[in-house]
């Protein structure tokens, strides 16, 4: 059910693209251009919502890949709710962590090495 959908969003997201760059190389970057740019912005932007309420972290991690956080972090619903917060009340804890570790909030910890006998508590 989510398969369908998702593939839409990513091939309207690359016509929107691939005719953004197409009219650039042409010298075409008037209101026209960035009409385009913003509705290339906001069907990204919807298709984020769409992939944290289905806590689809690997299609969110791909919309999101080159988009910075100060631009994503804007993003709000019809709610007013963001994608961290869309993401803690839904309980998309996979989305969630996407968002966490593309933010700066979450970091990778290396575990200690233990040697065997020795105490952990």
């Amino acid at each position: 059910p989510g398969g369908a959908p998702k593939s839409i969003a990513a091939a309207t997201a690359t016509a929107a693209a691939a005719a953004t760059a197409h009219r650039q190389q042409r010298g075409h970057s008037g209101p026209a251009a960035v009409a385009l740019a913003k509705d290339q912005e906001t069907i990204k932007k919807m298709s984020c919502f769409r992939a944290v309420t289905q806590d689809n972290a690997e299609a969110l991690l791909d919309l999101l890949n080159g988009v910075p956080v100060e631009v994503w972090g804007r993003w709000q619903n019809k709610a007013g709710r963001d994608l961290v917060a869309l993401a803690q009340e839904r309980g998309s804890s996979a989305s969630y962590t996407v968002l966490m570790r593309l933010s700066g909030g979450v970091h990778r910890r290396r575990h200690a090495v233990l040697r065997r006998g020795e105490v952990v508590w």
